[in-house]
């Protein structure tokens, strides 16, 4: 489907006001005027010239005596007797393929702004990333919900475990829940894993449970125990 490219600004240019004046009409009859000037233009020419076509051709086209002689006044028109060629200047700036290109790109661009806050022909960004590093994301996708409770990465275990200054090993503690799917005694769903580990530093510092590390990769079964009180 066709279309041509026309500024906001259009319908108010001194060159519309003046033509307007000429011709004794208003803007806005005169603005359409070029409007249905401009949409046979688009269909005959890809260049802005049109051979054969005089002057009043153009009147009779727009239905408007004088509407031609108005336009060459103003600049927006011209016309070459010697070769019968009319010439609409500043066609390649407003409605030649070039300019359509760029009025859809920056349409693109404006549509890609407000999504994406950028231009779809920015440079790849040098701001430092704040996307984790592979092994943070690798630990995080570790992190299942069960149900409504999601079970801590090794990294938020340690960082916890510092926090609180627990002294019991959290690579055992994730090893032995994660072995149990999760549950505390008789099956209860774990709700929280931070309370599982206040009952494990005081269950470590009351010697109720030896712990392990759980074995090497590859280095065959391995004994683990882990006594949970709860």
């Amino acid at each position: 489907m066709g279309w041509i490219k026309v500024e906001h600004s259009t319908p108010t240019k001194p060159e519309i006001l003046r033509m307007a004046s000429i011709l004794d009409s208003d803007q806005d009859a005169i603005f359409g005027k070029w409007m249905r000037l401009w949409l046979w233009l688009d269909a005959n020419s890809v260049d802005g010239h049109v051979d054969g076509v005089a002057p009043q051709h153009v009147d009779a086209l727009v239905a408007l005596k004088g509407f031609s002689s108005a336009a060459i006044s103003v600049g927006w028109l011209s016309f070459d007797e010697t070769s019968q060629i009319l010439h609409f200047p500043n066609f390649d700036r407003h409605n030649g393929e070039t300019a359509k290109n760029r009025a859809l790109k920056a349409k693109r661009q404006a549509k890609y702004r407000s999504g994406r806050g950028a231009s779809v022909d920015s440079p790849p960004s040098t701001r430092p990333s704040t996307e984790a590093p592979p092994e943070k994301r690798r630990e995080e996708k570790k992190s299942k919900s069960i149900g409504h409770f999601v079970p801590p990465t090794l990294i938020e275990l340690i960082r916890h475990c510092n926090e609180k200054k627990y002294t019991f090993d959290p690579e055992a503690f994730l090893a032995h829940y994660e072995a149990r799917g999760w549950k505390l005694n008789r099956g209860v769903p774990m709700k929280s894993w931070k309370a599982a580990c206040v009952t494990w530093q005081k269950n470590k510092d009351n010697g109720s449970f030896t712990e392990s590390k759980p074995p090497p990769q590859n280095s065959g079964p391995g004994i683990f125990i882990a006594k949970e009180y709860r």
